[in-house]
Protein backbone atom coordinates (compact mmCIF):
# COMPACT_ATOMS: atom_id res chain seq x y z
CA UNK A 1 0.00 0.00 0.00
CA UNK A 2 1.73 3.56 -0.62
CA UNK A 3 1.18 6.87 1.53
CA UNK A 4 1.65 10.20 0.04
CA UNK A 5 2.82 12.18 2.96
CA UNK A 6 4.01 16.04 3.05
CA UNK A 7 5.14 17.78 6.42
CA UNK A 8 3.72 20.87 7.23
CA UNK A 9 5.37 24.20 9.16
CA UNK A 10 6.40 24.44 12.64
CA UNK A 11 4.45 26.52 14.91
CA UNK A 12 6.34 30.02 15.55
CA UNK A 13 4.41 30.02 19.28
CA UNK A 14 5.32 26.90 21.02
CA UNK A 15 7.53 23.74 20.46
CA UNK A 16 5.04 21.87 18.04
CA UNK A 17 5.12 19.83 14.75
CA UNK A 18 2.17 19.12 12.78
CA UNK A 19 2.65 16.05 10.50
CA UNK A 20 0.33 15.69 7.54
CA UNK A 21 -0.48 13.07 4.97
CA UNK A 22 -3.16 10.95 2.82
CA UNK A 23 -3.78 7.46 3.95
CA UNK A 24 -6.67 4.98 3.21
CA UNK A 25 -9.86 5.65 5.68
CA UNK A 26 -9.02 2.86 7.81
CA UNK A 27 -7.91 2.92 11.53
CA UNK A 28 -3.77 4.07 11.91
CA UNK A 29 -0.80 4.07 14.10
CA UNK A 30 1.72 6.79 13.50
CA UNK A 31 4.54 5.96 15.46
CA UNK A 32 7.69 8.28 15.70
CA UNK A 33 10.56 5.93 15.39
CA UNK A 34 14.02 8.58 14.42
CA UNK A 35 14.44 12.26 14.47
CA UNK A 36 17.12 14.83 13.77
CA UNK A 37 17.31 17.48 15.87
CA UNK A 38 14.50 16.09 18.07
CA UNK A 39 14.56 14.37 21.52
CA UNK A 40 12.33 11.23 20.36
CA UNK A 41 10.00 9.26 22.20
CA UNK A 42 8.28 6.06 20.18
CA UNK A 43 4.43 7.10 21.26
CA UNK A 44 1.68 5.73 19.23
CA UNK A 45 -1.33 8.34 18.04
CA UNK A 46 -4.28 7.26 16.41
CA UNK A 47 -5.88 9.82 13.70
CA UNK A 48 -7.43 10.44 10.52
CA UNK A 49 -5.54 12.85 8.50
CA UNK A 50 -2.93 14.59 10.56
CA UNK A 51 -0.75 14.77 13.30
CA UNK A 52 0.08 17.22 16.06
CA UNK A 53 3.40 16.15 17.75
CA UNK A 54 4.78 18.35 20.53
CA UNK A 55 4.40 19.86 24.02
CA UNK A 56 0.70 21.02 22.74
CA UNK A 57 -2.60 20.96 24.68
CA UNK A 58 -4.07 18.56 21.99
CA UNK A 59 -4.45 17.38 18.33
CA UNK A 60 -5.48 19.84 15.84
CA UNK A 61 -7.65 16.65 14.86
CA UNK A 62 -10.96 15.47 16.94
CA UNK A 63 -9.26 11.82 15.80
CA UNK A 64 -5.78 12.68 16.79
CA UNK A 65 -3.65 12.47 19.82
CA UNK A 66 -0.67 14.93 19.96
CA UNK A 67 3.00 12.66 20.14
CA UNK A 68 5.34 14.15 22.50
CA UNK A 69 8.03 13.86 20.74
CA UNK A 70 9.67 17.78 20.79
CA UNK A 71 12.49 18.44 23.39
CA UNK A 72 12.40 21.69 26.03
CA UNK A 73 15.20 22.90 24.56
CA UNK A 74 14.14 22.10 20.72
CA UNK A 75 14.99 25.47 18.72
CA UNK A 76 12.07 26.07 16.41
CA UNK A 77 14.54 27.86 14.06
CA UNK A 78 16.24 24.50 13.10
CA UNK A 79 14.36 22.52 10.55
CA UNK A 80 13.16 18.85 12.10
CA UNK A 81 13.44 15.48 10.25
CA UNK A 82 12.53 12.15 11.48
CA UNK A 83 10.90 8.74 10.23
CA UNK A 84 7.36 7.75 11.32
CA UNK A 85 5.83 4.37 11.45
CA UNK A 86 2.56 4.10 9.72
CA UNK A 87 0.50 0.74 11.35
CA UNK A 88 -2.97 -0.56 9.97
CA UNK A 89 -5.14 -3.46 10.75
CA UNK A 90 -4.26 -4.77 7.54
CA UNK A 91 -0.36 -3.88 6.97
CA UNK A 92 2.52 -1.70 7.82
CA UNK A 93 4.32 1.18 5.85
CA UNK A 94 6.99 3.83 7.20
CA UNK A 95 7.13 7.09 5.79
CA UNK A 96 11.07 8.32 5.65
CA UNK A 97 12.53 11.57 6.48
CA UNK A 98 9.40 13.50 6.85
CA UNK A 99 10.14 16.70 8.11
CA UNK A 100 9.40 20.45 9.31
CA UNK A 101 11.13 23.35 7.59
CA UNK A 102 12.26 26.19 9.73
CA UNK A 103 10.38 29.33 9.05
CA UNK A 104 12.50 32.73 8.12
CA UNK A 105 12.58 34.98 11.31
CA UNK A 106 11.06 38.22 10.60
CA UNK A 107 12.45 41.67 11.66
CA UNK A 108 13.83 42.15 15.28
CA UNK A 109 11.75 44.51 17.22
CA UNK A 110 12.19 48.05 19.29
CA UNK A 111 15.53 48.45 17.18
CA UNK A 112 17.21 51.69 19.22
CA UNK A 113 20.87 53.07 18.88
CA UNK A 114 22.11 55.14 21.82
CA UNK A 115 24.52 57.30 22.19
CA UNK A 116 26.79 56.54 25.51
CA UNK A 117 30.00 58.39 25.09
CA UNK A 118 32.53 59.82 22.46
CA UNK A 119 33.60 56.60 21.52
CA UNK A 120 30.78 54.27 21.98
CA UNK A 121 26.72 53.35 20.67
CA UNK A 122 24.68 50.70 22.58
CA UNK A 123 22.50 48.91 20.19
CA UNK A 124 19.07 47.24 21.95
CA UNK A 125 17.02 45.13 20.20
CA UNK A 126 13.83 42.65 21.12
CA UNK A 127 13.03 38.90 19.72
CA UNK A 128 10.78 39.38 16.13
CA UNK A 129 7.39 39.50 16.55
CA UNK A 130 6.69 37.51 13.23
CA UNK A 131 8.10 34.44 11.57
CA UNK A 132 10.71 31.27 12.60
CA UNK A 133 12.55 32.05 15.52
CA UNK A 134 15.69 33.14 15.26
CA UNK A 135 19.48 31.21 16.07
CA UNK A 136 21.24 33.95 15.28
CA UNK A 137 21.63 38.05 14.84
CA UNK A 138 23.66 39.67 12.75
CA UNK A 139 24.62 43.43 13.24
CA UNK A 140 26.88 45.61 11.11
CA UNK A 141 28.04 49.15 11.48
CA UNK A 142 29.22 51.58 8.54
CA UNK A 143 33.02 51.25 9.21
CA UNK A 144 34.64 48.17 8.25
CA UNK A 145 34.75 46.29 11.00
CA UNK A 146 33.34 43.30 10.29
CA UNK A 147 29.72 42.62 11.40
CA UNK A 148 28.96 40.93 14.52
CA UNK A 149 27.07 38.01 14.93
CA UNK A 150 25.69 37.00 18.38
CA UNK A 151 23.81 34.06 19.11
CA UNK A 152 19.96 33.64 20.31
CA UNK A 153 20.27 32.66 23.74
CA UNK A 154 16.25 32.73 24.65
CA UNK A 155 16.43 36.05 26.33
CA UNK A 156 13.79 38.76 25.29
CA UNK A 157 15.86 41.95 25.06
CA UNK A 158 19.65 41.67 23.95
CA UNK A 159 22.03 44.40 23.36
CA UNK A 160 25.91 44.70 21.74
CA UNK A 161 27.77 47.96 22.34
CA UNK A 162 30.15 49.38 19.44
CA UNK A 163 33.52 50.76 20.55
CA UNK A 164 36.54 52.42 19.54
CA UNK A 165 34.46 54.85 17.16
CA UNK A 166 35.19 58.76 16.00
CA UNK A 167 33.93 61.13 18.47
CA UNK A 168 31.02 63.86 16.82
CA UNK A 169 30.52 60.93 13.83
CA UNK A 170 27.21 60.22 12.69
CA UNK A 171 27.02 56.11 12.22
CA UNK A 172 24.77 53.55 10.63
CA UNK A 173 23.59 50.20 12.25
CA UNK A 174 21.77 47.15 10.69
CA UNK A 175 20.30 44.32 12.75
CA UNK A 176 18.61 41.37 11.23
CA UNK A 177 17.66 38.09 12.55
CA UNK A 178 18.51 34.54 10.86
CA UNK A 179 18.05 30.60 11.45
CA UNK A 180 18.31 27.60 9.58
CA UNK A 181 15.41 29.21 7.26
CA UNK A 182 17.46 32.25 5.93
CA UNK A 183 17.67 35.74 6.87
CA UNK A 184 14.89 38.17 8.17
CA UNK A 185 14.47 41.44 6.88
CA UNK A 186 17.31 43.91 8.36
CA UNK A 187 16.53 46.85 10.53
CA UNK A 188 18.65 50.13 10.11
CA UNK A 189 19.14 52.80 12.86
CA UNK A 190 21.49 55.88 13.40
CA UNK A 191 22.88 57.66 15.61
CA UNK A 192 25.93 60.00 16.26
CA UNK A 193 28.91 59.83 18.57
CA UNK A 194 29.12 62.74 21.47
CA UNK A 195 31.49 65.15 20.73
CA UNK A 196 34.33 66.10 23.08
CA UNK A 197 33.51 68.16 25.98
CA UNK A 198 35.16 71.81 26.62
CA UNK A 199 37.76 72.32 28.84
CA UNK A 200 38.83 74.94 31.60
CA UNK A 201 35.58 76.09 32.53
CA UNK A 202 35.47 78.54 35.04
CA UNK A 203 32.61 80.74 36.66
CA UNK A 204 32.41 84.37 38.47
CA UNK A 205 29.91 85.65 40.35
CA UNK A 206 29.07 89.39 39.16
CA UNK A 207 27.04 91.45 42.07
CA UNK A 208 27.03 94.78 43.45
CA UNK A 209 24.45 97.80 45.04
CA UNK A 210 24.07 98.63 41.05
CA UNK A 211 24.40 95.38 39.13
CA UNK A 212 22.12 92.58 38.75
CA UNK A 213 23.71 89.39 40.08
CA UNK A 214 25.19 87.50 37.01
CA UNK A 215 27.48 84.62 35.88
CA UNK A 216 30.29 84.95 33.73
CA UNK A 217 31.14 81.50 32.47
CA UNK A 218 33.97 80.75 30.08
CA UNK A 219 35.63 77.84 29.00
CA UNK A 220 38.16 76.60 26.21
CA UNK A 221 36.67 75.62 22.47
CA UNK A 222 37.30 72.29 20.94
CA UNK A 223 37.52 73.87 17.37
CA UNK A 224 36.03 77.28 16.52
CA UNK A 225 32.52 75.74 14.82
CA UNK A 226 31.23 74.29 17.43
CA UNK A 227 27.95 74.78 19.53
CA UNK A 228 27.87 74.41 23.22
CA UNK A 229 25.41 74.36 26.04
CA UNK A 230 25.47 75.74 29.31
CA UNK A 231 23.52 74.11 31.87
CA UNK A 232 23.08 74.15 35.36
CA UNK A 233 23.28 70.83 37.41
CA UNK A 234 22.61 71.69 41.11
CA UNK A 235 19.18 72.92 40.09
CA UNK A 236 19.86 76.31 42.73
CA UNK A 237 19.76 78.88 40.52
CA UNK A 238 16.68 77.33 38.18
CA UNK A 239 18.48 78.77 34.79
CA UNK A 240 17.43 77.41 31.23
CA UNK A 241 20.27 75.55 29.57
CA UNK A 242 21.27 77.57 26.29
CA UNK A 243 23.10 76.83 23.44
CA UNK A 244 26.50 79.19 22.31
CA UNK A 245 28.02 79.58 19.20
CA UNK A 246 32.08 80.40 19.61
CA UNK A 247 34.34 81.55 16.98
CA UNK A 248 37.42 81.30 19.36
CA UNK A 249 39.59 79.47 21.56
CA UNK A 250 38.40 80.98 25.02
CA UNK A 251 34.60 81.29 25.04
CA UNK A 252 32.48 83.57 27.70
CA UNK A 253 29.08 83.92 28.11
CA UNK A 254 27.00 86.43 30.16
CA UNK A 255 24.30 84.76 32.24
CA UNK A 256 21.51 87.15 34.18
CA UNK A 257 20.33 85.55 37.71
CA UNK A 258 17.15 86.16 39.33
CA UNK A 259 17.63 89.57 41.81
CA UNK A 260 17.10 87.31 44.49
CA UNK A 261 20.35 85.03 44.24
CA UNK A 262 22.03 84.51 47.30
CA UNK A 263 26.47 84.36 47.18
CA UNK A 264 25.46 81.84 50.00
CA UNK A 265 24.64 79.16 48.06
CA UNK A 266 26.60 76.53 46.22
CA UNK A 267 25.84 75.26 42.97
CA UNK A 268 27.61 73.58 39.64
CA UNK A 269 27.63 74.94 35.97
CA UNK A 270 28.32 72.23 33.19
CA UNK A 271 29.28 73.23 29.48
CA UNK A 272 28.90 70.51 26.98
CA UNK A 273 29.98 70.52 23.36
CA UNK A 274 26.86 69.55 20.74
CA UNK A 275 27.76 66.82 18.32
CA UNK A 276 26.47 67.14 14.45
CA UNK A 277 22.83 65.63 15.56
CA UNK A 278 22.50 68.48 18.16
CA UNK A 279 23.35 66.35 20.92
CA UNK A 280 25.14 66.78 23.56
CA UNK A 281 27.19 64.52 27.10
CA UNK A 282 27.23 65.60 30.37
CA UNK A 283 29.77 67.93 29.68
CA UNK A 284 32.46 69.78 31.47
CA UNK A 285 31.58 70.84 35.42
CA UNK A 286 33.06 73.12 37.67
CA UNK A 287 31.55 73.16 41.65
CA UNK A 288 31.12 77.53 42.83
CA UNK A 289 31.40 77.28 46.67
CA UNK A 290 29.59 79.32 48.56
CA UNK A 291 32.22 81.29 50.92
CA UNK A 292 31.61 80.54 55.02
CA UNK A 293 29.40 83.31 56.20
CA UNK A 294 31.59 85.86 59.35
CA UNK A 295 30.12 86.63 63.07
CA UNK A 296 26.56 87.99 63.45
CA UNK A 297 26.82 91.65 64.60
CA UNK A 298 24.46 93.47 67.29
CA UNK A 299 23.96 90.65 69.13
CA UNK A 300 21.59 91.47 72.76
CA UNK A 301 19.44 89.12 74.77
CA UNK A 302 16.74 91.47 76.70
CA UNK A 303 14.57 90.39 79.09
CA UNK A 304 10.63 90.99 78.62
CA UNK A 305 9.17 88.69 81.09
CA UNK A 306 9.75 86.05 83.65
CA UNK A 307 9.09 83.45 81.46
CA UNK A 308 10.59 85.39 78.06
CA UNK A 309 13.35 86.38 76.47
CA UNK A 310 14.09 88.14 73.33
CA UNK A 311 17.27 88.01 71.03
CA UNK A 312 17.30 90.41 68.19
CA UNK A 313 20.61 90.39 65.89
CA UNK A 314 22.14 91.40 62.51
CA UNK A 315 23.56 89.75 59.89
CA UNK A 316 27.24 89.67 59.45
CA UNK A 317 29.42 92.33 57.66
CA UNK A 318 32.21 89.73 56.74
CA UNK A 319 32.06 86.19 54.44
CA UNK A 320 29.18 84.59 52.42
CA UNK A 321 26.02 85.74 52.68
CA UNK A 322 23.83 84.16 55.17
CA UNK A 323 20.96 81.49 54.04
CA UNK A 324 19.94 81.14 57.24
CA UNK A 325 20.60 81.50 61.50
CA UNK A 326 20.97 79.02 64.30
CA UNK A 327 19.72 79.92 67.26
CA UNK A 328 20.33 77.76 70.44
CA UNK A 329 19.02 78.09 73.99
CA UNK A 330 20.63 75.85 77.08
CA UNK A 331 17.52 74.76 78.48
CA UNK A 332 17.42 71.37 76.19
CA UNK A 333 14.89 72.50 73.91
CA UNK A 334 16.07 71.96 70.11
CA UNK A 335 17.84 74.60 68.07
CA UNK A 336 15.36 77.31 66.13
CA UNK A 337 16.52 78.24 62.35
CA UNK A 338 15.26 81.50 60.95
CA UNK A 339 15.82 82.00 56.99
CA UNK A 340 17.22 85.05 55.80
CA UNK A 341 14.80 87.15 54.08
CA UNK A 342 17.20 89.94 53.29
CA UNK A 343 16.14 92.14 56.48
CA UNK A 344 18.48 94.05 58.00
CA UNK A 345 18.09 93.45 61.68
CA UNK A 346 15.97 90.18 63.13
CA UNK A 347 14.82 88.91 66.59
CA UNK A 348 13.52 85.82 68.13
CA UNK A 349 11.68 85.52 71.47
CA UNK A 350 12.25 82.65 73.48
CA UNK A 351 9.05 82.00 75.60
CA UNK A 352 8.49 79.32 78.64
CA UNK A 353 11.29 80.26 80.70
CA UNK A 354 11.92 79.53 84.30
CA UNK A 355 11.83 83.14 86.40
CA UNK A 356 14.90 84.31 87.80
CA UNK A 357 16.86 82.22 85.60
CA UNK A 358 20.52 83.02 83.80
CA UNK A 359 20.23 81.80 80.48
CA UNK A 360 23.08 81.25 77.68
CA UNK A 361 22.22 81.89 73.92
CA UNK A 362 24.17 80.93 70.79
CA UNK A 363 23.48 82.50 67.52
CA UNK A 364 25.45 81.48 64.17
CA UNK A 365 25.09 82.43 60.51
CA UNK A 366 25.05 79.55 57.57
CA UNK A 367 24.73 78.79 53.71
CA UNK A 368 26.07 76.00 51.82
CA UNK A 369 29.77 76.95 52.32
CA UNK A 370 29.27 76.20 56.21
CA UNK A 371 28.56 77.73 59.46
CA UNK A 372 29.80 80.71 60.63
CA UNK A 373 31.45 81.73 64.76
CA UNK A 374 28.86 81.42 67.17
CA UNK A 375 27.97 84.42 69.44
CA UNK A 376 27.09 83.63 72.57
CA UNK A 377 25.81 86.00 75.16
CA UNK A 378 23.67 85.52 78.45
CA UNK A 379 20.79 87.16 80.64
CA UNK A 380 18.03 86.42 83.45
CA UNK A 381 14.45 86.19 83.46
CA UNK A 382 12.29 88.48 85.91
CA UNK A 383 11.53 87.18 89.14
CA UNK A 384 8.43 86.53 90.74
CA UNK A 385 6.32 88.51 93.10
CA UNK A 386 7.34 88.79 96.57
CA UNK A 387 4.82 86.46 98.34
CA UNK A 388 1.20 86.39 100.21
CA UNK A 389 2.88 88.11 103.54
CA UNK A 390 4.06 91.42 100.81
CA UNK A 391 0.70 91.56 99.38
CA UNK A 392 -1.32 91.56 102.50
CA UNK A 393 1.15 94.33 103.70
CA UNK A 394 0.30 96.09 100.36
CA UNK A 395 -3.14 95.92 101.24
CA UNK A 396 -3.37 96.92 104.90
CA UNK A 397 -0.70 100.04 103.62
CA UNK A 398 -3.47 101.06 100.91
CA UNK A 399 -5.94 100.38 103.95
CA UNK A 400 -4.15 102.74 106.39
CA UNK A 401 -3.52 105.05 103.96
CA UNK A 402 -7.29 105.11 102.52
CA UNK A 403 -8.56 105.39 106.66
CA UNK A 404 -5.41 108.44 107.06
CA UNK A 405 -6.96 109.85 104.13
CA UNK A 406 -10.30 109.65 105.34
CA UNK A 407 -9.78 110.50 108.71
CA UNK A 408 -8.19 113.68 107.83
CA UNK A 409 -11.04 114.37 105.23
CA UNK A 410 -13.21 114.34 108.40
CA UNK A 411 -10.90 116.23 110.85
CA UNK A 412 -10.86 119.25 107.99
CA UNK A 413 -14.51 119.02 108.05
CA UNK A 414 -15.26 119.11 111.93
CA UNK A 415 -12.33 122.12 111.78
CA UNK A 416 -14.30 123.87 109.45
CA UNK A 417 -17.31 123.08 110.49
CA UNK A 418 -16.27 124.56 114.53
CA UNK A 419 -14.64 127.19 112.62
CA UNK A 420 -17.98 128.25 110.81
CA UNK A 421 -19.40 128.08 113.74
CA UNK A 422 -17.34 130.26 115.36
CA UNK A 423 -17.54 132.55 112.57
CA UNK A 424 -21.51 132.44 112.82
CA UNK A 425 -21.35 132.84 116.65
CA UNK A 426 -18.85 136.38 116.54
CA UNK A 427 -21.23 137.66 113.71
CA UNK A 428 -24.00 137.45 116.09
CA UNK A 429 -22.20 138.96 118.81
CA UNK A 430 -21.31 141.32 116.89
CA UNK A 431 -24.60 142.27 115.12
CA UNK A 432 -25.91 141.92 119.24
CA UNK A 433 -23.41 144.63 120.40
CA UNK A 434 -24.12 146.97 117.57
CA UNK A 435 -28.07 147.04 118.36
CA UNK A 436 -27.49 147.58 121.72
CA UNK A 437 -24.96 150.69 121.10
CA UNK A 438 -27.99 152.09 118.86
CA UNK A 439 -30.73 151.69 121.57
CA UNK A 440 -28.67 153.79 124.05
CA UNK A 441 -27.59 155.81 121.56
CA UNK A 442 -31.22 156.03 120.61
CA UNK A 443 -32.12 156.56 124.60
CA UNK A 444 -29.74 159.25 125.15
CA UNK A 445 -31.20 161.18 122.12
CA UNK A 446 -34.52 161.16 123.80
Amino acid sequence: MTINSTSCASSHLRPTVLICYQSPSSWLAVIPCRGLNLSLEPEEARLGGQLEVGHGSGADSPNSQPADILGPNWMIGKPAAFDLMVVSLLYSNTLNEVGATALTPGTPSYVLLNTTGESSLVLTWALPTMGGAPVNYTLTINDSRSPVVMLDNGSPVYNYTFTGLTSNTMYSVSAMASNDGGNGNQTVVNNCTWAYPPGNVTVDILQGPDILPSLNVTWTAVDEVSRYVVFELSSVLQITPESFLCLRSVCPVIINLEPSFSSGRSFTICVASNNVAGQSGAGTCTTKSALTPGTLSGVLLNTTGKSSLVLTWAPPTMGGAPVNYTLTINDGRSPVVILDNGSPVYNYTFTGLTSNTMYSVSAMASNDGGNGNRTVVNSCTRPDSPGNVLNILNILLLVVVVVVVVVAFFIVCIVLLVLFRRCAQMKMKTSINSAQISYHSLDNAV
